[in-house]
């Protein structure tokens, strides 16, 4: 009989819930309790996810494969690398939108001399 080796299996943490939960509750440190590291959950969940900051870095660390769970072990491949890395731009990108606009509307009012009024 065959020793047969699957590659990329582990019985651990789901990457692909590791990841919803981190793009969507990632503030209140649910993905950290699902990972079974509760005092920093604890520490998300008072801080807002240390301001969104560590939220945010803890989305692209899980997209990447740079993230384990307490006891050290890495998340199960139920998502392809490159799905999780296009996920991991598009949301960069839509990070980025809102500061480009800004930056273009300074630029426009630096070239025209007058400062844009955005009314609501």
């Amino acid at each position: 009989m065959e020793n047969y080796e699957v590659e990329n299996y582990n019985q651990g943490k789901s990457k692909l819930a590791a990841m919803l939960l981190c793009f969507f509750l990632g503030s209140l440190g649910v993905h950290r309790f699902y990972l079974n590291k509760i005092g920093t959950g604890i520490l998300w969940l008072l801080t807002g996810g240390c301001c969104g900051i560590g939220a945010i870095v803890d989305f692209f660390m899980i997209c990447l494969n740079k993230t384990t769970d307490n006891n050290g072990n890495p998340l199960m491949k139920d998502v392809s690398d490159e799905a999780s890395r296009v996920f991991a731009i598009v949301v960069a990108i839509m990070m980025a939108l809102p500061f480009i606009a800004v930056i273009g509307i300074c630029v426009v009012s630096l070239v025209t001399g007058s400062v844009l009024m955005l009314a609501a």
